[in-house]
């Protein structure tokens, strides 16, 4: 059901007192990490599929990662856990609160008992919170495998890190690649349009989200600067047609730490950076 695809590990370094955990818990993947907080190195690197041969059983999946993972296997002074999933929506301020998020999230994906709404304020913004469901399996998993864990969405983080930033072009486009889908935010104006994600099977499917976004909020592709990172190739259809579409095209590179150190000359300095980046 959890299957391994990447492994990375320090063989000089056994995780322990004075370490960060970092779980992020998706549709398609799992991925763990252990850094050191006294050097700010990654000591250790997992990323794990999800087979998805039959209904999401997360009792079962979250025991296969823990009992897969080498990383797991260690306590941790501190854990933050990332969910990724898509049942999330941004709330205006002004309308913040347990009801109306209640209200936001079964008006757009429907009622589910089975699922906890957290919801967290946008740091560099005064314009919204981030709201989304997480199933209580989850939840009990983690609260009770990490005393003391936090937990938050890959979306807050993404929003505060791309917000944070003082030359933030008029038209930017933020995408980080997973395994069978892809996260986009998009700001116009230097303010945000849109965060959300779409599965992907081949390609064409990623395109044709990209053109739909620029037809939808009427951007000019030659003049928008497209930021990419995640689990894609250079030598891939899709980045070469986002070469071709988009004026420029950046990548957010993560400069040689820990374990990722060697692992440069086999995959591209951007492919790691949405897992990395959740540990800063």
């Amino acid at each position: 059901m959890v299957i391994k695809k990447i492994g990375l590990y320090n063989e000089n370094s056994i995780p322990g007192s004075n370490h960060l955990l970092v779980i992020e818990i998706g549709s398609d993947e799992l991925m763990c990490l252990s850094k050191n907080l006294s050097n700010l190195e990654v000591m250790a690197f997992e990323l794990f599929t999800i087979e998805k041969n039959e209904k999401l059983d997360w009792n079962k999946i979250l025991y296969n990662f823990k009992t897969t993972s080498e990383i797991l296997k260690y306590k941790y002074d501190e854990v933050k856990c990332f969910i990724n999933l898509d049942e999330v929506v941004l709330i205006p301020e002004e309308l913040q609160g347990e009801s109306a998020a209640e209200d936001y999230l079964n008006l757009i994906f429907g009622e589910n008992n089975k699922q906890e709404i957290h919801f967290e304020k946008i740091s560099f913004s005064n314009n919204f919170i981030n709201a989304y469901r997480i199933p209580k399996l989850i939840v009990e998993n983690v609260n009770s495998a990490f005393t003391n864990s936090t937990i938050s969405h890959t979306y807050s983080h993404l929003l505060n890190d791309v917000m944070s930033r003082t030359d933030l072009p008029n038209l930017f486009i933020k995408v980080q690649f997973y395994t069978a889908h892809f996260l986009i935010a998009v700001w116009k104006d230097r303010k945000l349009q849109i965060i959300q994600s779409y599965k992907y099977f081949q390609p064409e499917d990623a395109i044709y989200y990209f053109l739909r976004i620029i037809q939808q909020f009427e951007l000019d592709a030659l003049q928008t600067e497209l930021e990419i990172s995640g689990l894609i190739e250079e030598e891939s259809d899709i980045y070469i047609k986002l070469l071709k579409t988009f004026g420029k095209v950046t990548q957010q590179n993560i400069l040689p730490n820990g374990v990722f150190d060697a692992t440069l000359y086999k995959y591209p300095a951007y492919y790691f950076s949405p897992f990395y980046n959740l540990a800063l």
